[in-house]
């Protein structure tokens, strides 16, 4: 028994030895992990914040029509992918560390790469908004210069055909020169008929006929004007007798153009007895035919008697 007490007192001091020794170490190494665990708990810290920034890039996804904006969320999406990254890089370089240290640096790992992937898809809409509003922007700045350039063509044309219009003489030139229409007049049966020569060219559509004077009086008024056709003749025309001397004035083409152009006022006086609402008119072969019906009077036979002629003049 005493040699027994002895073996085990010898021995006993070895083992505490070993104990203090762990110990020791056990001390050494928390003081050396000690920057590491303070990183891992203050990125695990700037995760709430992370998502906080994430989920409000995801919710204005849907919100941006605006190019100028889709490229400020794309640097802000670029800037926090960079922060997560940076994260992700600190807590891969951190090793020998605690249980208690690694869980909650494998759990941040975690949350990072998910918050990561969630930046990755906000990024790649955001590139695919950039390119369909950089396209339509594309679109609408070509349409507007495209305008733009018709506008001003349209604005050129203009001004070469205002340049081109004032060589010839305005609509009010014209209607100062003065277009004779002489009407013959003769008695039928049941009134008269009137004939006049239209000026050439002249169509019916040019003219305009009305009753004045309280229906005594028949006014046929128009004017005539020169097509372009017309005006480029007398242009020729003008150019070929001036020989070069000047540049054709509105002058000119008014002197060429008399009695070919210009405006048609004549008055006709009206029997007494016409029936203003039964006069027509036809046009046919550059001859303007008017028929005055007389005004059938109440019991009168329907027979036309004598061969006068009607009471027809110009005023």
């Amino acid at each position: 028994m005493q040699h027994g007490e002895a073996w085990d007192k010898d021995i006993l001091p070895e083992a505490a030895s070993d104990e203090s020794t762990d110990e020791e170490s056990q001390l050494k190494r928390t003081e050396s992990q000690a920057l590491k665990q303070h990183r891992v708990q203050q990125i695990s810290q700037h995760l709430s914040e992370r998502r906080g920034l994430v989920k409000e890039l995801l919710d204005g996804l849907e919100d941006t029509s605006d190019l100028t904006e889709v490229e400020q969320k794309q640097k802000a999406a670029r800037n926090l992918g960079e922060d997560l990254l940076e994260d992700i890089l600190a807590l891969d370089n951190l090793s020998n560390l605690f249980e208690k240290d690694r869980q909650a640096r494998k759990a941040a790992l975690a949350d990072l790469e998910v918050l990561t992937d969630e930046v990755d898809r906000a990024k790649a809409s955001l590139q695919k908004q950039r390119k369909e509003l950089k396209a339509h922007e594309e679109a609408k700045q070509k349409d507007e210069e495209q305008a733009a350039k018709a506008e001003a063509q349209r604005m050129d044309e203009a001004q070469l055909e205002e340049e081109e219009d004032s060589r010839f003489p305005a609509s009010q030139d014209w209607a100062e020169l003065k277009l004779p229409m002489r009407f013959h007049s003769s008695a039928m049966s049941g009134g008269w008929v009137a004939l006049a020569e239209l000026p050439s060219g002249c169509t019916s559509e040019d003219l305009k006929m009305e009753l004045k004077d309280g229906g005594s009086t028949l006014r046929v008024s128009g004017l005539r004007l020169p097509t372009m056709n017309e005006l480029e003749v007398l242009n020729r025309e003008a150019q070929r007798q001036l020989r070069g001397r000047r540049p054709t004035e509105p002058q000119d083409y008014l002197q060429l153009g008399r009695g070919l152009f210009g405006r048609v006022d004549e008055a006709l006086r009206l029997p007494e007895d016409v029936d203003t609402e039964g006069i027509s008119a036809s046009f046919r072969r550059g001859v303007l035919e008017l028929t005055l019906p007389r005004r059938r009077l109440r019991g009168a036979p329907l027979s036309f008697r004598g061969s006068r002629r009607p009471s027809v003049w110009y005023q």
